[in-house]
């Protein structure tokens, strides 16, 4: 795993720098290694995975290729859901970023984000960032209401 959070965490420093090619063909040698790790055991990483493809989705973002920002997202936040259910407040603070990139990443294809994913998060929703926890009850109470 030192290895994947090594070069994980290079792809970030890169993006940071602003050299988002670059950043990227690391951050995907990262989610690999990442995905080989889970395959293995996924009760340890896929946590790990998850932060890996929120980095992916940031530099995918950035480079304007929002289709596959948006995959990394889903699958990033969809990864880190049953822990962050199970310790919200361990987890709140990285779900709050993949969540709010998902649904940033949605609305630029003005795309409803999926219910079946974020409205399970509610259960954990306090440990959220206030706007994002409004965000999400009041999405979730809308679609419940279209029932």
């Amino acid at each position: 795993m030192n290895l994947a959070q090594s070069i994980n965490n290079l792809g970030a420093v890169l993006y940071a720098l602003g050299y988002f090619e670059v950043a990227l063909k690391k951050v995907e040698e990262a989610v690999m290694l990442y995905r080989e790790l889970a395959a293995e055991n996924s009760k340890i990483y896929n946590a790990e995975l998850a932060v890996g493809l929120e980095t992916q989705g940031r530099i995918l973002s950035a480079i304007g290729r929002h289709e596959e920002a948006l995959a990394a997202f889903r699958e990033a936040v969809q990864s880190l859901a049953p822990y962050f259910l199970r310790y919200p407040q361990a987890y709140g603070e990285w779900m709050y970023e993949m969540l709010k990139g998902y649904l940033e990443e949605a609305s630029k294809f003005a795309r409803e984000p999926e219910r079946e994913l974020v409205c399970p998060l509610l259960a954990g929703a306090e440990a959220l960032r206030p706007e994002l926890s409004t965000l999400l009850s009041e999405l979730c109470q809308g679609w419940k209401n279209e029932r």
